[in-house]
Protein backbone atom coordinates (compact mmCIF):
# COMPACT_ATOMS: atom_id res chain seq x y z
CA UNK A 1 0.00 0.00 0.00
CA UNK A 2 1.53 3.77 -0.82
CA UNK A 3 1.63 5.63 1.78
CA UNK A 4 -0.29 9.19 0.68
CA UNK A 5 1.78 12.48 0.57
CA UNK A 6 1.60 14.99 3.48
CA UNK A 7 1.60 18.11 0.74
CA UNK A 8 0.28 21.00 2.85
CA UNK A 9 3.54 22.18 3.96
CA UNK A 10 4.82 22.21 0.23
CA UNK A 11 1.62 24.34 -0.97
CA UNK A 12 2.05 26.40 1.96
CA UNK A 13 5.18 27.80 1.44
CA UNK A 14 4.72 28.38 -2.21
CA UNK A 15 1.98 30.35 -1.87
CA UNK A 16 4.14 32.52 1.05
CA UNK A 17 7.10 31.96 -1.63
CA UNK A 18 4.69 33.87 -4.04
CA UNK A 19 3.23 36.55 -1.54
CA UNK A 20 7.50 37.27 -0.42
CA UNK A 21 8.28 37.59 -4.06
CA UNK A 22 5.53 39.81 -5.23
CA UNK A 23 6.37 42.48 -2.02
CA UNK A 24 10.09 42.41 -3.14
CA UNK A 25 9.34 42.85 -6.50
CA UNK A 26 6.95 45.79 -5.59
CA UNK A 27 9.48 47.14 -3.31
CA UNK A 28 12.22 47.09 -5.62
CA UNK A 29 9.24 48.96 -8.19
CA UNK A 30 8.87 51.80 -5.74
CA UNK A 31 12.25 52.15 -4.63
CA UNK A 32 13.07 52.74 -8.36
CA UNK A 33 10.66 54.83 -9.17
CA UNK A 34 11.53 57.23 -6.65
CA UNK A 35 14.97 57.29 -8.02
CA UNK A 36 16.43 55.12 -5.31
CA UNK A 37 20.36 53.93 -7.00
CA UNK A 38 20.25 50.36 -5.60
CA UNK A 39 23.80 48.12 -6.04
CA UNK A 40 22.66 44.92 -7.56
CA UNK A 41 23.46 42.76 -4.05
CA UNK A 42 21.13 45.11 -2.47
CA UNK A 43 18.11 44.64 -5.17
CA UNK A 44 18.91 40.97 -4.85
CA UNK A 45 19.09 40.92 -0.67
CA UNK A 46 15.12 42.09 -1.58
CA UNK A 47 14.94 38.12 -2.75
CA UNK A 48 16.55 36.04 -0.28
CA UNK A 49 13.53 35.17 1.71
CA UNK A 50 11.76 34.20 -1.00
CA UNK A 51 14.31 32.10 -2.75
CA UNK A 52 14.46 30.19 1.05
CA UNK A 53 10.73 29.91 1.39
CA UNK A 54 10.89 27.83 -3.13
CA UNK A 55 13.77 25.76 -1.42
CA UNK A 56 12.27 24.98 1.63
CA UNK A 57 9.06 23.91 -0.74
CA UNK A 58 11.16 22.01 -2.91
CA UNK A 59 12.50 20.48 0.46
CA UNK A 60 8.66 19.07 1.61
CA UNK A 61 7.56 18.14 -2.17
CA UNK A 62 10.50 16.06 -1.69
CA UNK A 63 9.76 14.27 1.55
CA UNK A 64 6.34 14.42 1.31
CA UNK A 65 5.87 10.84 1.71
CA UNK A 66 8.44 10.50 4.52
CA UNK A 67 7.18 13.02 7.05
CA UNK A 68 6.17 11.30 10.11
CA UNK A 69 6.22 13.60 12.71
CA UNK A 70 3.67 16.38 11.59
CA UNK A 71 4.42 18.36 14.65
CA UNK A 72 7.86 19.51 13.85
CA UNK A 73 6.23 20.44 10.18
CA UNK A 74 3.72 22.58 11.65
CA UNK A 75 6.00 24.57 14.13
CA UNK A 76 8.15 25.31 11.33
CA UNK A 77 5.68 26.39 9.10
CA UNK A 78 3.54 28.67 11.95
CA UNK A 79 6.36 30.39 12.90
CA UNK A 80 7.92 31.26 9.96
CA UNK A 81 5.09 32.58 8.85
CA UNK A 82 4.55 34.48 12.07
CA UNK A 83 8.19 35.63 11.93
CA UNK A 84 7.30 37.22 7.86
CA UNK A 85 3.94 38.33 9.67
CA UNK A 86 4.80 40.24 12.62
CA UNK A 87 7.67 41.84 10.55
CA UNK A 88 5.25 42.97 8.10
CA UNK A 89 2.63 44.46 10.76
CA UNK A 90 4.96 46.04 12.38
CA UNK A 91 6.80 47.77 9.43
CA UNK A 92 2.98 48.84 8.10
CA UNK A 93 2.48 50.39 12.13
CA UNK A 94 5.87 52.21 12.15
CA UNK A 95 5.28 53.60 8.47
CA UNK A 96 2.06 54.33 9.54
CA UNK A 97 3.09 56.29 12.99
CA UNK A 98 5.46 58.18 10.49
CA UNK A 99 2.67 59.18 7.80
CA UNK A 100 -0.64 59.97 9.49
CA UNK A 101 1.50 61.42 13.55
CA UNK A 102 4.13 63.13 12.14
CA UNK A 103 3.70 65.38 15.41
CA UNK A 104 4.37 62.06 18.09
CA UNK A 105 7.15 61.14 16.09
CA UNK A 106 9.50 63.86 17.51
CA UNK A 107 8.40 62.29 20.82
CA UNK A 108 9.27 58.89 20.08
CA UNK A 109 12.38 59.67 18.29
CA UNK A 110 14.70 58.21 21.23
CA UNK A 111 12.54 54.53 21.12
CA UNK A 112 12.83 54.33 17.38
CA UNK A 113 15.79 52.25 17.00
CA UNK A 114 15.34 50.31 20.32
CA UNK A 115 11.71 49.50 18.19
CA UNK A 116 14.02 48.63 15.13
CA UNK A 117 16.40 46.23 16.81
CA UNK A 118 13.19 45.08 18.69
CA UNK A 119 11.42 43.94 15.35
CA UNK A 120 15.03 43.04 13.76
CA UNK A 121 15.43 40.35 16.90
CA UNK A 122 12.08 39.34 17.14
CA UNK A 123 12.04 38.17 13.05
CA UNK A 124 15.51 36.54 13.45
CA UNK A 125 14.72 35.05 16.46
CA UNK A 126 11.84 33.71 15.42
CA UNK A 127 13.20 32.79 11.95
CA UNK A 128 15.93 30.90 13.52
CA UNK A 129 13.91 28.84 15.53
CA UNK A 130 11.73 27.73 13.15
CA UNK A 131 14.12 26.46 10.72
CA UNK A 132 15.62 24.30 14.25
CA UNK A 133 12.60 22.68 13.76
CA UNK A 134 12.97 22.39 9.85
CA UNK A 135 16.41 20.66 10.36
CA UNK A 136 13.98 18.23 12.95
CA UNK A 137 11.87 17.60 10.14
CA UNK A 138 14.70 16.92 7.74
CA UNK A 139 17.02 14.74 9.91
CA UNK A 140 13.27 12.66 10.68
CA UNK A 141 12.26 11.74 7.39
CA UNK A 142 15.53 11.02 6.32
CA UNK A 143 16.63 8.83 8.87
CA UNK A 144 16.44 5.05 8.56
CA UNK A 145 13.50 2.97 9.83
CA UNK A 146 14.10 0.47 12.31
CA UNK A 147 15.03 -2.98 11.54
CA UNK A 148 12.43 -5.61 11.22
CA UNK A 149 13.46 -9.14 12.43
CA UNK A 150 11.83 -11.53 10.29
CA UNK A 151 11.47 -13.94 12.89
CA UNK A 152 12.88 -14.87 16.10
CA UNK A 153 14.83 -17.96 15.41
CA UNK A 154 17.91 -19.30 13.75
CA UNK A 155 18.38 -18.07 10.23
CA UNK A 156 18.74 -21.61 9.05
CA UNK A 157 15.04 -22.68 10.24
CA UNK A 158 13.39 -22.53 6.99
CA UNK A 159 15.87 -24.14 5.01
CA UNK A 160 16.40 -27.39 7.79
CA UNK A 161 11.86 -28.09 8.10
Amino acid sequence: MLKKGFTTPFWWMLVMGVIACVMSISMLYLLMQYGAHLSMLTRMSLFYLPVIMFVEAAMYWTIRKRMTHRRDVWSHILLFTAAYALNFVVRVVVSMVFILHSSVVVSILPYMRAIGYGQLYLFWGLVVVAHVFFARVLIKAFAKGPVEEVGGGNLLDDVLD
